[in-house]
């Protein structure tokens, strides 16, 4: 069985090459029945991963990589790279890897397991005890807002979800570019009547959280209140290719 996992990346730190071929590695080692497929997007980076660390994970992984020039956002990554997913399951994280192996594995058990649509990571917390104040405050205010507001009692901004074909047609019909892409999903999922699990994960240790700007933030409110007011995109699951 194929399964794909999706990185999209943004002026990656340098060694990001390094930390992505640490915790892949130990990934198939404990999935050798799993033929993985490896999607690196590049969404624009004013500095762009170099050739030489490309290199250094096309030898060791199977990594396709793409990239576009203009800097569009991570929902526009990840349809980007969900329409080049040739997998069974599609699963997502960040290029760091914050939840390590043991995150992607666990969403990918309750893809196959519990048979999840969509499979979506759940941050205790002591996540919350580990980021910066002023992110601390927002990841509370946010959930506070998704569970009354949205009606989704989910913790929807955890960057490690998956999703089966059904849960891949609906992401293809998303339309927000940025970081709230993963709101859109869980909402339109749900209102498609599709099977969400929440999936316990927790941040490996030495993953730093930084804050986030003024600027995104602003740009984060605006969406988030275009979104509330948007019709959901409900999508018919029925058809032959999702099955």
């Amino acid at each position: 069985m194929k399964v794909s996992l999706i990185l999209p990346c943004y002026n990656p730190q340098d060694g990001w090459e390094k930390v992505v071929e640490k915790h892949l590695s130990l990934l198939f080692k404990q999935t050798p029945e799993i033929a993985w497929e490896i999607i690196l997007v590049d969404d624009g980076s004013q500095v762009p991963p170099s050739k030489e660390a490309i290199a250094f994970l096309q030898q060791r992984l199977p990594l396709k990589y793409f990239r576009y020039e203009e800097n569009r956002g991570k929902g526009y990554a990840l349809r980007y790279g969900t329409q080049r997913a040739q997998g069974t399951f599609v699963i997502f994280t960040d290029i760091d890897i914050p939840y390590g192996a043991k995150g992607v594995l666990a969403i990918l058990h309750a893809l196959q397991e519990q048979n999840a649509d969509l499979a979506i990571g759940n941050r205790d917390e002591s996540y919350l005890q580990n980021i910066p104040r002023s992110r601390r405050w927002i990841s509370k205010m946010l959930r506070w807002i998704m569970r009354w507001i949205f009606r989704l009692p989910y913790d929807t901004q955890c960057g490690l979800k998956g999703y089966n074909q059904k849960g891949k047609q609906i992401m293809l019909n998303t339309q927000i570019d940025t970081f709230l892409i993963d709101i859109e999903l869980i909402r339109d999922a749900k209102r498609s009547g599709l099977k969400i699990i929440p999936v316990d994960v927790y941040l490996r240790s030495g993953v730093e959280v930084g804050a986030v700007s003024n600027k995104t933030l602003w740009r984060e409110a605006k969406q988030l209140v275009k979104l509330f007011f948007k019709k959901p995109n409900v999508v018919s699951t029925t058809c032959n290719k999702c099955i």
